[in-house]
């Protein structure tokens, strides 16, 4: 069986990208730290076994500099074109390399998540002499498809029973195609009429549905790295060799690799190139070195429906779902900002948490001033505390100093919580019920063997009795320390930092009693911002003295908690991912997944079951 190989094209000028282009050539885009020609190497190697053509021409230098100096070396070899010879010529032009079997042809400005080698097995099981990949895209719709999925023609051409759709830039052809192609310069889509013409058919394969860009013009070159950063569940993303210590964030933000921004400006939805420096604030906009372009919109305004808003309708900007079933709104009142929560109908957790949010406030902590309530549609106004959560802020680069000193004044907080607030915790009627005791540890355990030994990792060991004498044991032991008012959901993305610096604590409906060292391995443990254990030794010993506590007896809590929060996490990143689908939860396994063995090994000698199936994981 032949290689299949693949041809990706990366010769072209870019000018519907200038002035970008003229600082950084188009197969050198930054999506998130990666080159735009890394990713689609990675996806096209996926699919083709054998060598990979790309052909060169503007800043052919800096192209070839960036492939002989990466893993892709090996794989590659370099076509270079003066004058360019447009997608039919480049072929024609590497005809002795592509001649051994069918060939991938991938367009250098297209960013997919379509399966490539499903291409192959179209092109295998059809016989035709080209498999081109397509969709409906109304702005490039040009390309006429008939009922059984044959090439009819360009434009107006797909008779009357046919479609127009748009070509994706990525096709499969036989090595017999490239007897259609001419010499010199020449677009492949004259091929494709040559070869229908002369009794060939030019197949399809219909990929609607996937993720596509074409990555041509600043502003889908934006689209497309915000959809990227969209795709990790993420909003912020800052490359560890730039600057963006003390600025203010809203909506999506990406600083790519050494670019610099000012402390104390704010940026809304916009993009810095490698190397830019940024002195103001910024609002939809990509910015270079010595130019800023204006990007559309991204937080595209919706009408809502809801009885808290003027005659019961207006337009708001989702801000957030996170791991829930509510959703969030930026909403313009009377030229004030403010959050709207909106969750499911008859939630029955409803009214708890407005009067936990409300006693919260009430009493001095630190969370979102609640504005306005609606039990029977389950909504509520909060004010506008930003995008920033902790979890973002961290990643601006702040140097050691300035992440102590946020942590710090986190810790404040949750020690008067802890030692102060929890005293009126009577004023709260849904307590009793809310406790760290022994059926709720167990729950959370067992969560974590459905929900991830299981729904992750294949092992089912619910039923072990060994196992769960050892989970017993654990949930005994935690229910049997001190309890007090604890968040219980103290994580960083929990935890925002408005403008002013000062942080305010959000997601506060899950508050029971429990132990306080559940709370401090939240936010000290956390697999979503992890930190040095020196720093983490340094701020359990300030929260102690915060909150006025016995080191000795405190410091002995803090184990037990850490496995039991690990294991709730790790349950909790499974079901997410697996049953609600929001795959990006499984990015943080890993960490969490380091932490829990870290600590079963730790504790190996209380629990050895609970260690021999951790470690096996």
């Amino acid at each position: 069986m032949t290689d299949r190989r693949a041809f990706i094209l990366c010769a072209g000028l870019g000018t519907r990208l200038l002035p970008i282009t003229d600082r950084i050539p188009k197969p050198l885009l930054p999506i998130l730290g990666r080159p735009l020609l890394d990713i689609i190497l990675e996806r096209v190697a996926a699919a083709a076994d054998g060598p990979i053509g790309i052909n060169l021409h503007w800043k052919s230098e800096e192209v070839e500099a960036w492939i002989r100096n990466s893993s892709w070396a090996r794989r590659v070899t370099l076509f270079h074109e003066n004058p360019i010879l447009g997608t039919g010529g480049a072929l024609k032009h590497a005809e002795d390399f592509l001649r051994d079997g069918p060939f991938l042809v991938h367009n250098g400005d297209v960013l997919s998540d379509i399966t490539l080698g499903k291409l192959f097995d179209a092109n295998r099981a059809s016989g035709d002499i080209a498999t081109l990949a397509v969709h409906d895209h109304a702005a490039f719709n040009s390309v006429g498809i008939s009922p059984d999925g044959a090439f009819t023609g360009l434009g107006e051409r797909a008779g009357p029973d046919g479609r127009l759709l748009a070509f994706t830039g990525i096709a499969v052809y036989a090595p017999e195609f490239l007897d259609v192609l001419r010499q010199g310069v020449s677009p492949v889509t004259k091929a494709w009429e040559r070869a229908r013409v002369r009794g060939h058919r030019v197949g399809s394969v219909d990929v609607g549905g996937c993720a596509w860009h074409d990555v041509g013009t600043p502003a889908s070159y934006a689209r497309a790295a915000f959809d990227a950063l969209e795709a990790k569940g993420e909003r912020v993303f800052i490359h560890a060799e730039a600057r963006a210590a003390g600025i203010h964030s809203e909506g999506f933000l990406i600083v790519e690799r050494g670019a610099d921004l000012a402390a104390g400006i704010r940026m809304a939805d916009g993009l810095v190139l490698p190397g830019a420096r940024v002195s103001a604030s910024v609002a939809s906009a990509l910015v270079g070195e010595g130019f800023s372009i204006p990007l559309p919109e991204i937080g595209i305004a919706r009408l809502i429906q809801n009885p808290l808003l003027p005659d019961g309708k207006g337009r708001g900007v989702l801000v957030g779902k996170g791991g829930s079933d509510r959703s969030y709104f930026r909403v313009n009142i009377g030229g004030a900002f403010r959050i709207l929560m909106t969750g499911p109908a008859g939630d029955s957790r409803f009214s708890d948490h407005m009067d936990i949010q409300a006693f919260l406030v009430r009493h001095g902590f630190p969370a979102a001033a609640l504005l306005g309530r609606d039990d029977a549609s389950a909504s509520a106004f909060f004010e506008d505390l930003g995008d920033d959560r902790l979890y973002d802020w961290i990643k601006f680069n702040h140097d050691p100093a300035q992440v102590e000193a946020m942590y710090k004044q986190v810790l404040e907080a949750v020690a008067r919580l802890h030692n102060g607030i929890a005293g009126k915790a009577d004023e709260l009627p849904m307590l009793p019920d809310r406790q760290f005791d022994f059926m709720h540890l167990r729950w959370e355990s067992g969560y974590f063997l459905e929900r991830f030994a299981l729904g992750v990792r294949g092992k089912d060991m619910r039923d072990d009795a060994e196992l769960n004498k050892d989970l017993d044991r654990l949930a005994d032991c935690v229910a049997a320390f001190p309890r007090t008012l604890v968040h219980r959901d103290l994580q960083s993305q929990n935890i925002m930092i408005p403008p002013d610096g000062r942080p305010r604590f959000v997601d506060v409906q899950g508050m029971r009693m429990g132990p306080a060292a559940y709370d401090i391995a939240s936010l000290l443990w956390d697999p979503y911002a992890p930190l040095e254990d020196g720093l983490r030794r340094t701020l359990v010993d300030f929260y102690i003295a915060c909150a006025g506590l016995d080191a000795e007896a405190f410091l002995p809590t803090l184990l037990p908690c850490r496995l039991q929060r690990h294991m709730q996490a790790l349950g909790a990143y499974g079901f997410l991912a697996q049953v609600k689908g929001k795959r990006h939860f499984l990015a943080h396994i890993p960490e969490a997944l380091r932490l829990l063995k870290e600590e079963t090994a730790q504790a190996r000698r209380e629990y050895p079951e609970l260690d021999d199936l951790v470690q096996t994981l």
